[in-house]
C-alpha cells in the first residue's frame, strides 16, 4: 500500500508539472482571444476549433494553396468578386456602375502571423500532450491488471508445508468475493483476498459445512490421537509396575503390582487388568 501511495504521488506530480507547463504557455493565448470571446461564440466556434481551423488555412497558405484558400474565403464571407478584383488591381469598375454593396457578414478576425504560428505549436503540443497522457494511462492500467492478476493467482495457489492448497474452495468462490470486493470498493475501503476468502467461505452454505465437516473430521481425529497416547502411556506404567513386581526376592507378580498400582491412583483399573490379561497370555 505504500509503494502504491508513493506511486500515485509520483504520478500525480508528473502530471501537475506538464500542466502547469502547458499553462503558462495556453494563458498567453487566452489572453489573446479575450476580446473577441463574443465573436468567437457567435459563430459558432470554441478555442479550440478556431486554433485548428487556422491552423488549416496556415498549412494551405504554406503549402502553395493560396488560391483556394481566397476561393474558400470568398465562398464563406460572400465577399463581393469585383471588390477583390479591385483590390488586386485586376480590373476597374465601369463608368456610372455602382458595384452593389455585399451582405452583412461576420468580419474574419485576423491575427498577426507569428501568433498564428504559436497557436499552430501550441496545438501540436497539446496533441502531443494529450498522446503522452492517454499512453501512461493505458501502462499504468497493463501493470496494475499483471500486478493484481499475480497478486490473485499467488493466493489462490498458495500450499502449506504439506503441499496442501491454503484457499481449497477459491475457485467456487470466486464470483462471491467479486461481489464482496465491489461492495467493499463502493464504501471507499480496499478489500484484501484473505478477508473477502473467509467471508465468502461462511456466506456460501456448501463450503460453510464443508469446512465444518473438515473442523469436526480434524477435532475427532485429534481426540483419537489423545486417546491412544493416553493409552499407550497407561501401558507403559503397567509395564513399569509389572517388571517392579517381578523382582528376584519373591515380592508380589506383576499382575498384583498392577493392580496395586492401579488402586494407588497411577494407571486406571482397566488398564491395569489389560496388563494383567496380557502377562497371562504371554505367560501362557
Amino acid at each position: 500500500m505504500l509503494r502504491r501511495h508513493q506511486e500515485m504521488e509520483a504520478d500525480y506530480t508528473r502530471k501537475t508539472t506538464a500542466i502547469a507547463a502547458f499553462k503558462r504557455e495556453y494563458e498567453p493565448v487566452d489572453q489573446l482571444f479575450a476580446p473577441f470571446e463574443d465573436q468567437i461564440k457567435a459563430a459558432g466556434f470554441t478555442k479550440a476549433g478556431l486554433i485548428q481551423a487556422w491552423a488549416g488555412v496556415e498549412k494551405k497558405l504554406t503549402s502553395g494553396q493560396g488560391v483556394e484558400v481566397v476561393a474558400d474565403l470568398q465562398r464563406t464571407y460572400n465577399l463581393d468578386k469585383n471588390q477583390i478584383a479591385r483590390a488586386l488591381g485586376l480590373t476597374s469598375p465601369a463608368a456610372g456602375v455602382e458595384t452593389p454593396p455585399a451582405p452583412d457578414a461576420a468580419a474574419p478576425i485576423q491575427l498577426p502571423p507569428e501568433v498564428l504560428r504559436t497557436l499552430q505549436s501550441l496545438d501540436q503540443r497539446q496533441q502531443q500532450f494529450d498522446q503522452h497522457l492517454t499512453r501512461q494511462q493505458q501502462e499504468r492500467q497493463t501493470e496494475a491488471t499483471n500486478r493484481v492478476m499475480s497478486t490473485i493467482a499467488a493466493f489462490r495457489d498458495a500450499k502449506d508445508q504439506n503441499g496442501n492448497l491454503l484457499h481449497p474452495h477459491y475457485a467456487d468462490l470466486e464470483n462471491e468475493m467479486v461481489i464482496l470486493a465491489n461492495g467493499i470498493r463502493a464504501s471507499g475501503g480496499e478489500p484484501d483476498l484473505k478477508d473477502l476468502y473467509d467471508k465468502a467461505v461462511w456466506a456460501n452454505p456448501s463450503t460453510r459445512q464443508k469446512v465444518l465437516d473438515g473442523q469436526n473430521a480434524a477435532q475427532e481425529a485429534q481426540r483419537k490421537a489423545v486417546e491412544e497416547q493416553q493409552r499407550k502411556e497407561a501401558r507403559a506404567k503397567a509395564e513399569r509396575a509389572r517388571r517392579a513386581g517381578s523382582s528376584v526376592t519373591g515380592t508380589p507378580g506383576s499382575s498384583q503390582a498392577a493392580i496395586t498400582t492401579a488402586k494407588a491412583g497411577e494407571v486406571s483399573i482397566r488398564d491395569a487388568l489389560m496388563a494383567a490379561v496380557e502377562e497371562h497370555a504371554d505367560a501362557a
